[in-house]
């Protein structure tokens, strides 16, 4: 009987071993796995804009429906990939057309470009607009490490890990002056800043923060 117990403890002691091994290997292999799901999010979203908002969020941002995101490159200075969303409803019937559009700049995209850093192009581009119209930029806090609205054109401007954001969102919302085309231009430009800071803060910003993670 000894001899019995001394050989299931040995079976016990191999069998023991063997599960804490086996356990070992498969949370390697497990946090493997989550290792290239993540760099995998974090490289889709790098190279899809229009996964910084998606078609749904983009009729949330305007307030109606939009159709299918359509994805472009961006040359000059500094290589980009962009999405545009346009609103669905036909010109006549709505007497215009929204539209979101989402341009980034990234190391990856800035191969063989002029400028191949993002933080780089970001300060040459607010230099140069404030040299020419220094009027047209304002500073906006709480919108990635660094933020300006560009009120000709009306972008936003914002730097968020390592990528350098444009965007522009221009929906159908009715506004009216009767103080002159000055006034009405300025009340438009901070109804799409409002709108375009709403949407880095709420779509664009969580989901950086979430690859980064």
């Amino acid at each position: 009987m000894k001899g019995s117990d001394a050989f299931y403890r040995g079976r016990s002691g191999i069998r023991s071993g063997f599960d804490l091994h086996a356990s070992l290997r498969l949370l390697m292999v497990l946090s493997i796995i989550a290792l290239v799901l993540a760099l995998h999010k974090t490289s889709a979203l790098a190279l899809d804009p229009c996964a910084y908002i998606d078609q749904s969020e983009a009729a949330a941002i305007l307030g109606e429906a939009v159709k299918e995101g359509r994805a472009g490159t961006v040359s000059g200075f500094a290589g980009g990939l962009s999405c545009t969303y346009f609103t669905a409803a036909p010109l006549a019937q709505r007497g215009g057309t929204g539209s979101i559009q989402l341009v980034i700049h990234e190391k990856s995209t800035m191969k063989d470009s002029v400028y191949d850093d993002p933080q780089k192009f970001f300060d040459k581009m607010l230099e140069a607009s404030r040299k020419s119209r220094p009027e047209k930029i304002l500073p906006v806090d709480g919108v990635g490490e660094r933020a300006y609205w560009q009120s000709a054109g009306d972008r936003l401007h914002f730097i968020a890990g390592p990528t350098y954001f444009i965007l522009s969102v221009k929906d159908l919302v009715k506004i009216s002056s009767q103080k002159g085309r000055e006034d009405l231009e300025q009340q438009v430009s901070a109804h799409r800043l409002q709108k375009s800071r709403h949407a880095a803060l709420d779509y664009i910003l969580p989901k950086v923060s979430a690859a980064g993670k």
